[in-house]
């Protein structure tokens, strides 16, 4: 059977999709800016801000995410297409709370592109962002550049999200973190 689905005009999915997941979690999540998902409560001062970018379509996808010991920022894309570099950029300056920010991306084409240009900006404007490409080791093929971190990002966002309220880190700090946790999956999904 084939699936139904309401749509009211196709240029208004992602918005409205959006709005609908807000209203949805008041207490969690709201909107900001160009169509940002953000904390309903913010981050505390001097805490290392963590946001991500892709596509939507496979809503709550990544912006199911955001929230306390989580991410701080999500920012969302067209359909099945990353967000464009001023956006993320808007994202950054959302979440630096003052100790600067950790970037994760997910290893689609897409998306490294847009972050590659939204850490050029960030660049310009001297901010303090560390980009990180999730990868993972339990799936993708021989080449680990094509593993694509479906689900590689999820220990990273939990990790990353939950160490500020632990301690006042970097974001270089939380790179080095994630290096290691990388290191350890594949023994111990072998074990």
């Amino acid at each position: 059977m084939a699936m139904k689905k309401f749509i009211n005009r196709p240029e208004d999915i992602v918005p409205e999709l959006l709005e609908g997941f807000a209203l949805s979690h008041p207490d969690k999540i709201c909107l900001v800016g160009s169509n940002l998902v953000a904390r309903a409560k913010p981050k505390a001062s001097g805490k290392v801000g963590v946001i991500t970018l892709g596509g939507s379509g496979h809503e709550p996808g990544l912006s199911g995410f955001v929230g306390q010991g989580m991410l701080d920022v999500s920012v969302a894309g067209e359909i099945f297409a990353a967000p464009g570099a001023p956006r993320c950029l808007e994202a950054i300056r959302l979440a630096d709370r003052g100790a600067g920010v950790l970037f994760v991306v997910l290893n689609h084409s897409g998306d490294v592109l847009s972050a590659k240009m939204t850490m050029t900006l960030a660049q310009r404007e001297e901010r303090n962002v560390k980009q990180i490409v999730t990868h993972e080791d339990m799936a993708g093929g021989s080449n680990p550049d094509d593993r694509r971190g479906l689900v590689g990002f999820l220990p990273v966002y939990k990790v990353a999200g939950a160490a500020p309220a632990a301690s006042r880190s970097s974001p270089s700090e939380m790179t080095r973190w994630r290096l290691a946790w990388a290191s350890t999956v594949k023994p111990a999904l072998a074990a």
